[in-house]
């Protein structure tokens, strides 16, 4: 008598497959939205960077979460500021 081997290897697959899609979803359901940050309007002055805008937000750290809070609320593709540039800075809660 033969044994049906297909039957573990369908439910592996289906397994696997679960589990592939499962991380995708988590993350999404995890991130926080961007528009739940309040913000307000920041003119970038002489010798500003992202990293001293960030710190003069928050000293005590979380510097890189704000830069990246900073160029998504801004679009920006790097950390490249330009004196007399309008920006959305968040809000220290």
């Amino acid at each position: 008598m033969c044994k049906d081997t297909r039957k573990p290897i369908v439910v592996i697959f289906c397994f696997v497959l679960f589990l592939l899609l499962l991380v995708p979803i988590r993350n999404l359901v995890t991130c926080k939205k961007i528009t739940d940050v309040r913000t307000t309007e920041y003119v970038v002055r002489e010798g500003d960077t992202l990293w001293d805008i960030a710190r003069r937000i928050s000293p005590e750290g979380h510097h890189g979460k704000i830069v990246w809070t900073i160029r998504e609320l801004n679009g920006l593709e790097s950390s490249l500021i330009r004196p007399g540039q309008r920006i959305l800075i968040p809000i220290k809660d």
